[in-house]
This record gives C-alpha cells, sequence and structure tokens, in this order.
C-alpha cells in the first residue's frame, strides 16, 4: 500500500511539473536595423480593443536588446516601435524567440521571426493581406485552418475591422475556434460581444431595408447582352443569386470569383446567378450630353463594352446578364433599394426572398435551401 502511494505521489508530482513546464518564461531577443535610440514597448493584447503594456525598453544604437515575457499561457503580445508594431502569438511553450530586420520592414514577413511558428504563420498570412494578395475565401479558409486560434482572431479583427457589420459571418468562423479552450479568457468574452454586436446591427440595417427576407422577390425585365429581354421570373422554380454589380465596382470583380465557384458547384441542383449590371450612364451623367446625342451613344457603348469584357474577364458563364446602362437609376435597383454595390439577394424556388447580402456566406446559405 505504501509503495503504491508513494508511486501515486510521484505520478501526481510528474504531471505537476509537466503542465507547469508547458507555460514557460518566454525571451524575445531583436536585432532591429535603424531602430537605435528609440524605445520598445511590449503590450499583452487582452481584447480585440485593448492592449496593455507590460514593458518598455530603450534600445541601444546597435538595435539589439531583449524582452522577456513571463509565464503567462497562450496569448497574443504586440512589440512597438515608434509607429511601427509586430504581433507575437504564443501558445506558452516558446523559450526562445528571435526577430530581426528593417524596422521600416516592422509587421511583415520581411522580419524573420524563429522560434515562434504561429507568429510566423500569422505574419506571412498578414503580409499577403497587406499586398492585397489575400480574397474573402481565403481569409474564411485561413480561420479555419490556422494552426492556433488566437491568430484565427487576430487575423480577424486586424483583416475584417469590427465596424463593419456585413462581416459578422466571418468573425463568427473565428469566434467559434476560440470558443474551444479559450471561452473562459477576457479576449473571448470581449470578442463575442463585438461579433453579437455586429449581428445586430446587420439585422437592424437590413430591417430597414425596402427588401426583406420573406418578401416575394419583385420582378426584373431588362435587356440581356443580346438586347433581348430577361426576366428574373422566368428563373421560378430554382434557387437564384440576384447580384448587382458593375465592371467598375472592385468589391464585385473581388467577390466574382467565389459566386463562380458556387455557381459550378451547384448548377445541376438548380442553382443559377442573375446579374444586374450599374453600368452605363445615370441621368445625370447622360445629362453632359443633352446636345449631343452621338457622343452619347458613344459613351453608353464604351461602358456596354467594359461591361461585356468583365464577363468574359470573370468567367461569368450563365447567360442571366441584364442592364438598361443607367447606373443608379435603373429600375431595378431602385425596385430593390440597392444605394450600394455588391448587393445580393437569395431568391428560393417560389419566388422568396430568402438571404440578404449572402456574400461572405454564400455556400452555405445556397446549401440550406437545396
Amino acid at each position: 500500500m505504501r509503495v503504491l502511494l508513494i508511486s501515486l505521489f510521484a505520478l501526481s508530482s510528474l504531471i505537476f511539473l509537466q503542465c507547469k513546464s508547458d507555460t514557460v518564461t518566454s525571451k524575445i531577443e531583436l536585432n532591429i536595423k535603424d531602430s537605435g535610440g528609440s524605445a520598445a514597448f511590449l503590450d499583452l493584447v487582452k481584447t480585440p480593443l485593448i492592449n496593455e503594456n507590460i514593458a518598455k525598453t530603450d534600445i541601444p544604437k546597435s538595435g539589439k536588446f531583449v524582452l522577456t515575457i513571463p509565464p503567462n499561457g497562450p496569448n497574443i503580445y504586440r512589440i512597438r516601435i515608434g509607429g511601427k508594431k509586430h504581433y507575437i502569438i504564443l501558445d506558452g511553450s516558446e523559450k526562445n524567440i528571435q526577430m530581426q530586420g528593417n524596422l521600416t520592414d516592422f509587421g511583415t514577413s520581411k522580419i524573420s521571426v524563429t522560434g515562434s511558428p504561429d507568429t510566423e504563420e500569422y505574419t506571412k498570412k498578414w503580409t499577403d493581406y497587406l499586398n492585397r494578395e489575400v480574397n474573402t475565401e481565403q481569409i474564411k479558409k485561413y480561420l479555419k485552418e490556422s494552426n492556433n486560434p488566437l491568430s484565427a482572431a487576430l487575423f480577424a479583427v486586424q483583416s475584417l475591422k469590427t465596424n463593419r457589420s456585413e462581416l459578422y459571418p466571418i468573425h463568427q468562423i473565428a469566434l467559434q475556434r476560440l470558443k474551444s479552450g479559450y471561452e473562459d479568457t477576457e479576449f473571448y468574452t470581449a470578442y463575442a460581444k463585438v461579433v453579437k454586436n455586429l449581428e445586430a446591427q446587420e439585422q437592424a440595417k437590413q430591417a430597414r431595408q425596402k427588401i426583406r427576407v420573406g418578401n416575394i422577390a419583385p420582378d426584373i425585365t431588362m435587356p440581356g447582352l443580346d438586347g433581348k429581354p430577361r426576366s428574373l421570373s422566368d428563373l421560378k422554380g430554382k434557387v437564384v443569386l440576384l447580384d448587382f454589380w458593375a465592371s467598375w465596382c472592385g468589391p464585385c470583380r473581388r467577390a466574382n470569383p467565389h459566386v463562380v465557384e458556387v455557381y459550378h458547384k451547384y448548377k445541376d441542383r438548380g442553382f443559377t446567378v442573375f446579374n444586374v449590371s450599374l453600368d452605363g450612364l445615370d441621368n445625370r451623367g447622360r445629362a453632359r450630353y443633352r446636345n449631343d446625342p452621338e457622343k452619347l451613344q458613344e459613351a453608353l457603348d464604351r461602358s456596354r463594352q467594359r461591361w461585356e469584357a468583365a464577363i468574359k474577364k470573370d468567367k461569368l458563364v450563365w447567360e442571366n446578364h441584364v442592364s438598361d446602362l443607367m447606373k443608379w437609376d435603373t429600375k431595378a435597383a431602385k425596385a430593390y433599394g440597392v444605394t450600394g454595390i455588391p448587393k445580393t439577394f437569395l431568391i428560393d424556388r417560389d419566388g422568396t426572398i430568402a438571404a440578404i447580402n449572402p456574400r461572405f456566406n454564400l455556400e452555405e446559405a445556397v446549401l440550406k435551401i437545396l
């Protein structure tokens, strides 16, 4: 019995030591050129909106200095030098981290980081974002697959901001990752409130819309690319994404690849797209040509060519493309209360509005109906 008790005590001690060693003191050795004479600040990122300064050190002319993080478990930290900042994501087991590079590159993957794989992963993805090499779907993919849920949450907050209510479905992906293992943290609690507020704001915004979920979709009949009329009502029986866009709309064009992807994936199950282009000239634009109908027609022809070229370039292969080349004064936009694009409406097989602006959860919304 005594041997058994001693063995159990030894085992429990070993488990305690093992748990304790999971969180260690982390030493960050920095060699940042052109930073000598400045001060470096180490902040703990407590919540998406609150950072607490926990250390400060003067940087020698050599640019070499050390920051120490006491045992504190998984956390996000931020190093600030002047107006530059670099985020450090730790799981609590890192002992020695090295950072070196130029101060001008602080915050990007040009700064070499070793000893913290999560920091390297996050910084590379953030650099891709800064270089406009990451679209919305790639952001969602990273949030789902990043090694560290804290990295996902930080990337969501930094890339999507916290003041655009229509992005709340993407924030929910990062929040869900945090829920497993971080639900009791201050960061999770604050982030959950932020996401909940964004969702409430978006619901309030949609409640003020002219068209709401549950309404019968107003019919649209407009000229297609061939000049012949096409009607939204002809697609009844299918699940339709009504997409207001334009060749000159950057966010619309960036959203197109995902729409194309979803279209090819589910077209055989009854999903299709009806595009209303806001290319052309509104009444105000046309007034400039009131005394020169020939130049007006030339301007409209150029706009039409840009519309057609965008369809080809973005590979929008479905047939339902319509426009009266009236830009914001098109009757369809007024009927749906469209004052900004991209603006989309998902319509079910019975012709009822099932979702408004499912830009960031399009596939999920389509599957829900199919």
